[in-house]
């Protein structure tokens, strides 16, 4: 309801749906289940009055993971800016105009949030080492890396992402943009999920993170 009443309040806005899943289930069915939650969302929009030519429905024939689809999104936006906002939202939707109104000649408005309620001691180790990595192996100081940034398209133009595959890309987008502009920062109202279930911080991913990061220092 809430990004409803946003779109009707923005006319010029636009977005993009992706669905996806865990891997809970056969590829098959979580491919089907991914793109009938997109068209879902869809249809409960424009029943609340949204214009359907402003909802894409993008649907992908084989399971890409979430940078793919980041990098899938980016190649598909036909505005000025680029945002990400995953479907369990992790944000008061209402603060979309708090990353707009910090625009001006930034190439990045970096979200961040005072404090997750839900997030473990350990979630939160893991987030603090990855912004120290962040920061001390690539140079980008933001205090939340991988949460929900408003990017200047021209910004990320160039060569192919390399970690799309990875929660590294979120690093590399903000690396790359970097060169071309300035980061600035925004305090946003964090929203705790109400389902499904958190997966950064398992070892396999943790270890596989540290890894591109260290790649994408040294340039292999």
């Amino acid at each position: 309801d809430t990004l409803a009443k946003c779109m009707a309040k923005n006319a010029d806005w636009k977005i993009t749906v992706e669905g996806h899943c865990d891997d809970r289930d056969t590829p098959e069915y979580n491919l089907s289940l991914g793109e009938s939650r997109a068209k879902s969302v869809k249809k409960y929009l424009t029943a609340l009055g949204v214009d359907d030519k402003r909802v894409r429905v993008v649907r992908h024939s084989a399971n890409m993971g979430v940078g793919r689809a980041i990098a899938t999104g980016l190649a598909s936006a036909r505005g000025a800016w680029f945002m990400i906002i995953p479907a369990d939202l992790a944000m008061d939707l209402r603060d979309v105009g708090r990353y707009l109104a910090m625009r001006g000649d930034a190439a990045v408005v970096a979200g961040y949030t005072a404090s997750r309620p839900d997030y473990s001691a350990w979630r939160d180790a893991v987030s603090w080492v990855n912004r120290t990595a962040v920061a001390v192996l690539l140079g980008v100081r933001v205090r939340n890396p991988n949460y929900i940034h408003l990017f200047r398209v021209d910004a990320l133009h160039g060569a192919p992402f390399r970690f799309t595959d990875s929660a590294a890309l979120y690093a590399e987008m903000l690396r790359r943009a970097s060169t071309r502009g300035r980061i600035v920062e925004v305090p946003i109202r964090y929203v705790p999920r109400v389902a499904g279930v958190q997966t950064g911080a398992k070892w396999s991913l943790i270890a596989k993170t540290a890894r591109d990061l260290l790649r994408l220092r040294l340039g292999i």
